[in-house]
């Protein structure tokens, strides 16, 4: 539940900081935070709302939202 309360405004204040809606960060934040969970990770991992937040900003503030969504589809298959 602690987590919850820090984790879900400070996803709203990413998604804001990205240029796009607050309602965008909290279905981030839910859905990222099941994922994380059901996949176990591992040590190295950031799982946090706040893990990659300098490269979410950069990234929107050189390419915009199309880029960042972009980048993280990308990203996300070479991971996988």
């Amino acid at each position: 539940m602690t987590i919850a309360v820090v984790a879900l405004p400070l996803s709203m204040a990413i998604a804001v900081a990205s240029g796009v809606t607050p309602e965008r960060g909290l279905f981030t934040a839910v859905i990222g935070g099941i994922l994380v969970s059901a996949l176990g990770g591992s040590r190295y991992q950031i799982g946090g709302p706040a893990g990659a937040f300098i490269l979410v900003a950069a990234t929107e503030s050189q390419f915009g939202v199309d880029g960042l969504l972009l980048t993280v589809i990308v990203s996300g298959l070479m991971l996988t």
